[in-house]
Order: structure tokens, then C-alpha cells, then sequence
């Protein structure tokens, strides 16, 4: 009997040393994750609810990572957008101090080649890889550089068919300035609408990826080198560069830069639409990101402890 004792004994404490060990291992676990180690044990039933309620939480979660990345992708077309709005502005300053200047049709052509780069550079601005002022078609160019493009030859050959003759042509001086405001409206113009500003200066789709908001809402928080602002800058600051070569006449190259820096001054109006909008557009992603569903009880997702879980912080608290 004694021995039987002993035996039994010796088996309950391994029994309990084997229960403790289990319980601690267990208890380390739902720790750690803050769940049942066995969620079908404890909820029975109840798991699919569990689940369900786990996968809206994913898709919180993914939603969240969108925003992140819209969220900065919009702050950077913002900034995009600040930086052609200074180039338009810088180009309007060194028009008007060039239109009286001694050298000013060289000093015009300066300007406006430094704005072209500048703008150039400003659309070419990427973000994980992808341009962000080329719509839907992030893998291309917003837009074109100028020297010895398409886009120049397009110019030159529609001043050539206006004049006879290119701007460097000596005879350039006998342009009158109705003339050339006639060219710039017409002929000149009609480069920077479509079809010829896909095809000559931009890669860019019109189209734009909306991003997603709670509630099945959608903002759009970008802007393409499409759009009708970003146009008009290029087209005035084209108009300068293109045409500007020293051979005008004072009384046209004044019309010429009263021109360009009228369709600057638009420029940076359109420009400032686009950021109204997108600024609303962020407003509904800030208010969609830090939006809080109907909070769950932690029993219903297999939380440990029957507490309160914040959606917004994806645990248990």
C-alpha cells in the first residue's frame, strides 16, 4: 500500500508539473499576442464572428497603409505645385525687368530657359519610383526636355509657317505685334492642346489614381502635367524662349513679353485651384484616416482579457 502511495504521488506532482507547465507556456503565449492561445476553444461558436470581425481589421490596416502613401504623395505634388507657382512668379519679375532692358530679349531667353529646366525638374519628380505628375502613367515623363525635341521642331515649323522664316532670322525685325499676338493665339497655341501635347511635350495621362476613403468614398490628390495650369505655364514661358532670339523689334518683343507674362500670371491661378482641390482632398483623407470604427469587445476578436478593443490602435487596452 505504501508503495502505491509513494507511486501515485509521484505521478500527481509530475500531473501538476506537467498542467503548470503547459499553463505557463500558454500563458506566455496570450501574453505576447494578447489573444487565446486557442481561440476556437474559448469562443466556440462564436469564432467566425471573431474572424470576420479580424478581417475588417486587416482591411483597417491595409486602408491605413493607402492613406500613408497617398497622404505623401499628395504632399509632395503640393510641393510640386509651390515650386512652379515661384517660377512663375521669378519669370514674371525677370520679363519685366527685361522688357526695358538694353539686352532684354537675351535676358528673357535666359529666364525663360532657366524656367523651363525648373519646371522640367518639378515634373520629373518621383515617389517610390513612380512620377507623380504623369497621372496613371507613373513609369512616364511629365514632360519633355526642350533642346532638340519634337516638341521644338513643332514650334519652329509652326513659326516657319506663320513668317516664312525662323525667329533667329534677321528678318524677324519686321514682325509687327499684332502679327505675332495673331501667331501666339493661333498657330502657337494650338501646339500646347491636344493631340499635340501628348504627342510632342507630355507622357503623362489625364487620368489620376483616386485613392480610397472609409465609407466608399474616393479623392483625387494629384495633379498632371495635363492639366490646363501646368499647360499654360509651359506654353508662356515656350512662347519667350522659342521666339526671343534679339532679332524682334522693341514694340513686338513688348507685346511678346506682356503675352507670356499674362499666360504666367493664369498659370499661377490654375495652379492654385489645383491646390485647393487637393487640399480638400487631403481634409477627407485626414478625416477618413483618423476615423474610429464602432469599438469591439476583446472577447468577441479572442483578446485575452474581456477589455475594450480600439480599432484605431488595433489592440486591446
Amino acid at each position: 500500500m505504501d508503495g502505491i502511495s509513494t507511486l501515485n504521488i509521484q505521478n500527481a506532482l509530475q500531473s501538476s508539473l506537467s498542467r503548470n507547465q503547459r499553463a505557463l507556456l500558454r500563458a506566455q503565449i496570450e501574453y505576447s499576442t494578447g489573444r487565446h492561445e486557442d481561440v476556437g476553444l474559448t469562443l466556440g461558436r462564436s469564432i467566425s464572428t471573431s474572424l470576420s470581425l479580424r478581417s475588417q481589421i486587416s482591411a483597417f490596416d491595409n486602408l491605413k497603409t493607402i492613406h500613408g502613401v497617398a497622404a505623401t504623395r499628395a504632399e509632395l505634388t503640393q510641393a510640386g505645385l509651390d515650386q512652379l507657382t515661384d517660377v512663375a512668379n521669378t519669370f514674371i519679375s525677370a520679363l519685366s525687368g527685361a522688357r526695358s532692358a538694353q539686352n532684354g530679349q537675351q535676358l528673357a531667353e535666359e529666364a525663360a530657359r532657366t524656367a523651363y529646366t525648373a519646371i522640367w525638374q518639378v515634373l520629373e519628380t518621383t515617389y517610390d519610383g513612380q512620377a507623380i505628375f504623369s497621372g496613371i502613367n507613373t513609369g512616364n515623363p511629365g514632360l519633355t526636355q526642350y533642346p532638340g525635341s519634337a516638341a521644338q521642331s513643332a514650334i519652329d515649323n509652326a513659326f516657319l509657317s506663320a513668317f516664312g522664316f525662323l525667329p533667329t532670322s534677321p528678318l524677324a525685325v519686321n514682325i509687327t505685334p499684332s502679327q505675332l499676338q495673331n501667331h501666339l493665339d493661333t498657330s502657337f497655341q494650338q501646339e500646347f492642346q491636344d493631340p499635340d501635347w501628348n504627342a510632342n511635350w507630355s507622357a503623362a495621362s489625364t487620368v489620376t489614381p483616386l485613392t480610397a476613403l472609409e465609407g466608399g468614398a474616393k479623392a483625387n490628390l494629384s495633379a498632371t502635367a495635363n492639366s490646363q495650369a501646368i499647360r499654360d505655364l509651359v506654353q508662356s514661358v515656350v512662347s519667350v524662349l522659342s521666339t526671343s532670339s534679339g532679332q524682334l523689334s522693341s514694340s513686338t518683343f513688348s507685346e511678346l513679353t506682356d503675352h507670356a507674362m499674362a499666360g504666367a500670371s493664369e498659370a499661377i491661378l490654375g495652379i492654385a485651384n489645383e491646390q485647393a482641390r487637393i487640399g480638400i482632398g487631403q481634409e477627407e483623407l485626414n478625416r477618413s484616416t483618423s476615423a474610429s470604427p464602432k469599438s469591439q469587445t476583446c472577447s468577441r476578436l479572442g483578446c485575452k482579457n474581456p477589455k475594450v478593443w480600439i480599432n484605431t490602435r488595433r489592440r486591446c487596452e
